[in-house]
């Protein structure tokens, strides 16, 4: 016979020292790994069990037969369970629990009702063999293929304990005397260090597949990392381009500006003196037989006030718009006055009006029939504006498709609202929420930068406004701004 007692302290001694290794590991993961804690449960109990165990003799048998076995056996019920939540799979609670029972019902029957130590056995170490089939089962067949490289090692062990259960459970069989737990058959006592160093293993295992599972996890983050900070890098690269137009824009439209002074104030000068020239060669009957370009003279003549008119007008569009974009470009000092958002639209549509007109044939433009007026920078606003109307236009594939642009008064919120309406491709339900994100955009290959309405809301924010989207795939989109609105006195 072999002293077991002294095989059980040193079992009992491993188990220890490995609940505790567990127990720092869930105190450092257990926010990564929620099974972590059952895992760690096991271990408790099996070292209880263990504890109770050794002081046969000196507590009540019930608690050193019934009670020690099931935690040291029914414990691998939370192992199971624990694992599975690990590895993200649906845990099987209801099973764990009939196994658990078992064991506890089956000590009970075979040390209270039909004393046996085989009997003892063959229950602890069949129902093991269940726990076993469904570990190696859980890490061979239920895992993902990458996944079930990492936990094969664990499968293996799982099949080996499993292996020895079902040995011991032909040993307990076989076996015609019961015998005391103390002075067990060499051989089982074999199987029993055996199991014991297998169940270590398996515990070995279970951190170094944790190891893995996060060297695995740190690898991906690391590499979708660099894909963002690439991804960040270019968007930033592009954010500086548009900021490097904006600048040149300005500077463009200055350079505009300039020559188009000359041809404002000779238009003008030219007008205010081609009445009298025309009174002057009509009446000396000049024209009569002779062509100007390609026109016969009466005709040049009655047509030139006409001519200088559309280059005056033509000449004070150019201005107005250069003012626009000049204002537009220009940084803010975002002091804050009474704007009406009439006013805002307006110059957002003569800003974009070109492009709008470009793409599509149904442009509608509905302004309010009073002022709203709101408290805030007009540049920022008219940026705000224009940024959702170019969104509006990228949006539509065909010049039939409308786009529409309304200002009002929400009565009931007390806000002036900006509406654009387009009969675009519209808006899925998964980019829907994603929209305001800053660099998010499905046109990056088509220059979109993602900017646009990530800067709108901030605009909107300044302003102590909110702004809102309906839209669905294929159904155009509806943007709404709403700005409180102001009460000027005397009004």
């Amino acid at each position: 016979m072999i002293d077991i007692k002294t095989l059980v302290i040193v079992i009992f001694c491993i188990q220890v020292a490995t609940s505790i290794i567990i127990l720092l590991t869930w105190r450092r993961l257990k926010g990564r790994f929620n099974g972590l804690g059952l895992v760690l449960t096991d271990h408790v109990m099996r070292s209880a069990g263990l504890g109770l165990l050794l002081l046969r003799g000196i507590i009540p048998d019930f608690i050193t037969i019934v009670i020690a076995n099931t935690f040291a056996f029914g414990s691998f019920s939370f192992l199971l369970t624990g694992l599975q939540l690990i590895f993200g799979k649906k845990p099987s609670v209801r099973t764990s629990a009939v196994l658990f029972c078992s064991t506890l019902i089956g000590l009970i029957y075979f040390t209270n009702i039909f004393p046996s130590l085989n009997g003892r056995t063959v229950i602890l170490y069949g129902i093991n063999v269940v726990y076993c089939l469904l570990c190696y089962s859980l890490f061979a067949y239920r895992l993902s293929p990458e996944m079930r490289l990492t936990a094969q090692p664990l499968a293996v062990i799982s099949l080996l304990i499993g292996i020895v259960s079902v040995a011991r459970t032909v040993l307990a069989f076989i076996e015609h005397s019961d015998g005391d737990f103390f002075s067990i058959h060499t051989f089982g006592v074999t199987l029993l260090l055996l199991y014991s160093i297998l169940v270590v293993l398996l515990t070995i295992g279970i951190l170094f597949t944790l190891g893995l599972l996060l060297h695995d996890e740190l690898r991906k983050n690391q590499i979708n990392l660099a894909g963002m900070v690439k991804e960040r890098t270019e968007q930033l690269l592009e954010a500086e381009k548009l900021a490097t137009l904006g600048t040149l824009s300005a500077g463009v439209a200055h350079e505009i500006n300039n020559p188009n002074n000359f041809i404002l104030m000779n238009a003008q000068m030219l007008k205010k003196g081609c009445s009298a020239m025309l009174s002057l060669l009509l009446e000396a009957g000049s024209g009569k037989g002779i062509y100007i370009g390609n026109m016969p003279g009466e005709e040049y003549i009655r047509r030139l006030p006409q001519i200088i008119t559309d280059i005056h007008d033509g000449s004070r569009r150019i201005e107005r718009i250069v003012s626009d974009l000049k204002d537009y470009a220009s940084a803010s000092s975002r002091s804050k006055a009474v704007v009406n958002l009439n006013d805002v639209a307006a110059v957002s549509v003569r800003l974009i009006g070109a492009t709008m007109r470009k793409h599509t044939n149904r442009f509608e433009f509905v302004i309010a029939k009073t002022p709203v007026n709101v408290l805030g920078d007009a540049n920022r606003l008219e940026q705000a504006v224009t940024n959702i109307l170019q969104n509006a236009i990228n949006a539509i594939c065909d010049k039939e498709q409308s786009v529409a642009l309304t200002i009002g008064i929400n009565e009931q919120k007390k806000c002036g609202f900006v509406e654009v309406r387009d009969q675009g491709y519209g808006i899925s339900e998964g980019n829907l929420s994603n929209i305001t994100t800053p660099f998010f955009t499905t046109r990056r290959a088509l220059g979109g930068t993602g900017l646009g309405l990530w800067v709108v809301q901030h605009i909107v924010a300044e302003h102590s406004g909110r702004m809102h989207f309906e839209s669905s795939a294929g159904k155009g989109t509806t943007v709404t701004i709403e700005i409180p609105v102001i009460q000027i006195e005397g009004k």
